[in-house]
């Protein structure tokens, strides 16, 4: 056998044995899984699969822009693994990983890789705060003080965020405090 298989199936028992403790550990937390209704099993199940898919068709996308085309099993698989390293190492890791992949088999350049971890983020962020925004609103009608300013708060930064992603042409004057400060 070897050092590589060695070195696969350690890091698969290593998997193994890591999973097996924490069901030893947080048993009693998989004993309050009896008590949900099995209708909503689907739905706890999927969602998770869904977000996944969402998120691997959006890296696909933003890939092709460089002229990388990924297979199904490419983009779904890299999405399991980039979540799957999130959650277990620092730094969000499994962006790392995500990276090593693409630029291994497809040789991505990182600044092309960053550019598209940027865009994931903007496009991340604007939408977490356009659900956010119409939760609050929903929310609003039962809290109202507190609804209206975190409705406002939430409308700012979402304008500049859109500012960020389309920003508008400005030019300095070509007089006055801006030309001292070395600003034109």
């Amino acid at each position: 056998m070897s050092w590589k298989n060695l070195l696969k199936w350690g890091f698969f028992a290593a998997l193994l044995l890591l999973g097996a403790r924490y069901l030893w550990v947080h048993s009693e937390d998989f004993s309050k899984m009896v008590e949900i209704r099995p209708v909503f099993l689907p739905f706890l199940l999927l969602t998770p699969v869904f977000f996944i898919g969402l998120l691997g068709i959006l890296n696909k996308t933003l890939v092709e822009a460089f002229g990388v085309r990924l297979t199904f099993l490419e983009w779904f698989g890299l999405q399991c693994i980039t979540n799957f390293g999130n959650y277990l190492l620092p730094l969000r890791g499994g962006a790392g990983t995500r990276a090593a992949y693409l630029k291994m088999k497809h040789n991505f350049p990182i600044s092309s890789f960053l550019s598209t971890m940027g865009a994931t983020y903007l496009i991340n962020t604007f939408l977490a705060g356009a659900i956010a925004s119409a939760c609050i609103v929903r929310i609003g009608d039962r809290v109202e003080h507190w609804g209206v300013t975190l409705a406002l708060l939430l409308g700012a930064s979402i304008g500049l965020l859109l500012l960020m992603i389309f920003p508008f042409p400005f030019r300095f004057p070509d007089r006055g405090f801006f030309q001292k400060a070395n600003l034109v």
